[in-house]
């Protein structure tokens, strides 16, 4: 089948690891092979250079900062490199460029939530988490949406918070796409700040764990990500301790 890649409008960009005069490539080339594992770890490569202020890759046009998105979900689109492309970052006062393309919709949590956030469906696995947390004399200091600061200033706001045998942990759950961005900077907080932090998800919908944006959470957080789901909180409650 030929899938048709109606966002790979940028044939070539500019891999600023090959030597000078060598670095125009192929986007075909660089995408085309990559399996899912492959594609996840570009990305997150490509997005920590770019908060370095080192961008691997170019736009040819404009000279400017590029990523690696891929084609919104649907039947037939692949989920590896063939359905990725290149776009530019956005990035305010940059230079016009012919090759530039429209802003990126978050489709998991656009389209399934109208835009409005994480929804109901989020709100109420919060609670179910604060509560399967409650049933454990082990946790304790259980705070839902409490902001957690730092030194310098800085903060995160967990969706639920606790201190589990002592030790600060927070808590996220995750239903709509989370930007690569914001995942590394969760990350980089809690470790920072010596804050153990698990990402949570709907244990009774794991399909949208095939999207993009669930595999660089997936591959940010070590591997794993866990769910809760009622049938979670009935087996916290039944054994008086807390698992996921």
């Amino acid at each position: 089948m030929i899938y048709p890649l109606k966002t790979r409008a940028i044939s070539t960009v500019i891999d600023t690891t090959f030597p000078s005069g060598q670095q125009e490539r192929q986007a075909q080339a660089i995408l085309d092979p990559l399996t899912e594992h492959d594609l996840t770890v570009l990305r997150a490569e490509v997005r920590t250079g770019y908060n370095s202020g080192t961008s691997r890759f170019l736009c040819p046009g404009c000279r400017g900062p590029m990523f690696v998105a891929q084609n919104p979900a649907g039947s037939g689109v692949p989920t590896d490199g063939r359905g990725a492309h290149f776009k530019h970052y956005a990035v305010k006062g940059a230079p016009a460029c012919d090759l530039r393309t429209e802003a990126n919709l978050r489709s998991v949590g656009a389209v399934k939530f109208a835009g409005l956030a994480e929804g109901a469906d989020h709100a109420g696995l919060k609670l179910q988490l604060a509560l399967a947390l409650s049933q454990d004399p082990d946790v304790t200091d259980i705070l839902v949406e409490q902001q957690i600061r730092a030194s310098d200033g800085s903060w995160c706001q967990p969706d639920v918070r606790a201190m589990i045998n002592g030790k600060l942990v927070a808590f996220d759950v995750q239903l709509a796409a989370a930007s690569l961005q914001t995942i590394q900077n969760r990350i980089a907080f809690y470790k920072a700040n010596e804050v153990c932090h698990v990402w949570l998800t709907d244990a009774a919908s794991l399909a949208r764990l095939g999207q993009l944006a669930f595999r660089d959470l997936f591959l940010q957080s070590g591997g794993r990500i866990l769910a809760i789901d009622s049938d979670v909180l009935a087996v916290c409650v039944e054994s008086a301790t807390f698992q996921l």
